[in-house]
């Protein structure tokens, strides 16, 4: 028996070629293949909510955030911010995009500030349409946003860091929410805090 070696351009040729059958097969396959995948039943898809957290920094990914809240809420707003936070609000779009939706959507607004000349001069300047707000003690109490479509925004402070750098949590953990929802109706019907 005698072997002959085939040169290396007819074997990369041959190689080639096989290949290039193979592909045209398989593109012939391929609407066969397709009818018979879509003929198969379709699993069920079930949305699955994904809870997340998203920590902010600085005043305009703070606002950014707290304004996207209020564009998603449907029924109800409810706030819990001190008169740092409430004029830092008042200075950005927040107010101003509030008082155009509020009425629109008729959207429950409730918030809880302290009582300060600077708390009454923002509540005096903005309309909460429909909504209502109430002075309190927020001593140790924390601030937040929350949306009734299942978000929050839990504004926090760095004592170490700058005092006009805000920081916040947002989160649609609904554990959280519950649990915040709770203490502001614990909060909500408490005796205000009598205004001098």
């Amino acid at each position: 028996m005698k072997f002959v070696s085939v040169p290396f351009e007819k074997a990369l040729s041959n190689l080639i070629e096989e290949r290039r059958q193979r592909v045209h097969q398989m593109e012939q396959w391929k609407k066969e293949l397709l009818d018979t995948w879509q003929s198969l039943p379709q699993p069920e898809k079930k949305k699955v909510r994904k809870e997340t957290f998203q920590v902010l920094e600085g005043r305009r990914q703070v606002s950014v955030k707290a304004t996207e809240l209020l564009g998603e809420s449907s029924q109800s707003l409810l706030m819990v911010l001190s008169d740092k936070d409430l004029l830092w609000l008042y200075n950005s779009p927040f107010f101003d995009d509030l008082e155009s939706r509020a009425g629109k959507r008729k959207l429950d607004v409730r918030l809880m500030t302290n009582y300060s000349p600077t708390s009454t001069y923002v509540l005096d300047e903005v309309d909460l349409g429909e909504g209502d707000f109430a002075y309190k003690d927020l001593r140790d109490a924390p601030c937040f946003i929350m949306s009734d479509d299942g978000q929050m925004l839990l504004l926090m402070e760095k004592e170490e860091e700058s005092q006009d750098k805000p920081f916040a949590m947002w989160t649609n953990y609904r554990t959280l929410l519950q649990s915040y929802g709770m203490l502001f109706d614990l909060m909500w019907r408490e005796p205000s805090q009598k205004t001098k």
